[in-house]
């Protein structure tokens, strides 16, 4: 019975000590491969967008795959180089626009500002002495911390910022160049890799993977998809709205707080009650109602699309969220708040496959050794 025992402690000890080579190794390996192999990786995405159209011209349309990958991600490419020129079009416009008239629209901040400083000093000297007290404190901090200034903001334009950015220009192109052929060979040759892999890698293992994989696609891929569906009709409602109202530059600032809305801990009330208070201060109160309601309708309409769209593809409840998002911000502050959600929900996706059963069984045995130990020794 000792033997036995012992063996399954060994056993424990090996499992928790590989859990932690793979946690380490996927914290700190695995992003750096991901970084060197990057080109590979945007192919793979590709190839992954393009196989069902593929798939679909080899059974209806009989074409060979080799050519359907070509026309696939010659289309798809297109498609994307398209959109983009467009709404790098539209965008640079707005930006351009915004450039010319940034020293109008900053004068008037600074008139509109002074109006609040007015109308918050008078409220100021209303105030009992000891709330005075409080409120110079925190204008103190607030001063101290915007006083730090930096002291090398100098650029000159010389050799070595040529080159590097020579260099960087070659490194893209080559990086395009890679992810383009990469993805044609993906797509392409999808069978002979697929059969390739089952040749080295054994049967059982590789279902496993396709089980764990099946369940983070769903996931993180419905959960993306999910957003982006939000966050598009966000931006119209929002865009037709301050169009209507007639605020200027209303396209980037929808797409603005619509990005922005994609932060849980953000969202649209971010932007919206700051200026909503912004303009109730400055005394446009037809404006501050315009954003209150603005703010309502945008959450009214995200409750109700939220469950349609999303639906069971996150699997996360509002608790976890937080706490995901508590220790992604305390791990790596901002970075850390976008990638805590997709990170939850592969580990989460991961626990559904069964991927921790066998830690988990480990942790209990333990536990239950222990409980043995401490009701035999009990004095």
């Amino acid at each position: 019975m000792e033997i036995i025992k012992k063996k399954k402690l060994q056993k424990i000890g090996l499992d928790y000590l590989f859990t932690i080579i793979l946690v380490l190794f996927l914290i700190f390996v695995v992003p750096r491969i991901i970084n060197f192999m990057l080109p590979f990786v945007i192919g793979y995405i590709i190839s992954l967008l393009a196989n069902p159209f593929v798939r679909f011209m080899e059974k209806r349309v009989k074409i060979i795959r080799k050519h359907g990958s070509v026309l696939i991600i010659a289309l798809a490419i297109a498609g994307v180089v398209a959109l983009l020129y467009f709404a790098g079009s539209a965008l640079i416009d707005q930006f351009s626009s915004l450039a010319e008239d940034a020293p109008g629209i900053i004068e008037s901040m600074k008139e509109e500002a002074e109006v609040i400083s007015n109308k918050l000093t008078k409220v100021y000297n209303k105030l009992p002495e000891f709330i005075q007290k409080y409120v110079d404190k925190i204008k103190d901090s607030f001063l101290s911390a915007g006083a730090t200034s930096s002291e090398n903001g100098g650029f000159g334009f010389n050799y070595a910022w040529v080159s590097r950015t020579a260099k960087s220009i070659v490194d893209i192109l080559f990086a395009i160049f890679f992810s383009i052929m990469s993805a044609y060979f993906f797509t392409a040759d999808r069978d002979i890799l697929s059969e390739g892999c089952k040749k080295i890698i054994p049967a059982s293992t590789l279902k496993n993977i396709s089980d764990v994989t099946g369940h983070i696609k769903k996931a993180v891929g419905g959960y993306f998809k999910a957003q982006f569906k939000i966050m598009l009709v966000m931006v119209a409602i929002m865009y037709i709205t301050l169009k209507i109202s007639g605020v200027n530059y209303s396209f980037l600032i929808s797409l603005g707080i619509g990005i922005l809305d994609l932060l849980p801990v953000f969202g649209t009330g971010a932007v919206l009650w700051p200026w909503a208070l912004y303009k109730l201060l400055l005394g446009d109160y037809f404006m501050a109602a315009v954003l209150m309601i603005l703010y309502g309708a945008c959450q009214v309409i995200k409750q109700l699309l939220q469950p349609k769209v999303v639906g069971d593809s996150i699997g996360i409840n509002s608790f976890m969220t937080l706490f995901l998002l508590f220790i992604g911000y305390r791990i790596g502050g901002l970075l850390g708040i976008l990638i805590a959600i997709p990170l939850g929900l592969v580990l989460i996706n991961l626990f559904k496959a069964g991927a921790f059963d066998t830690l988990i069984n480990d942790t209990k045995y333990l536990i239950k050794m222990i409980t043995d130990f401490q009701k035999e020794n009990k004095v």
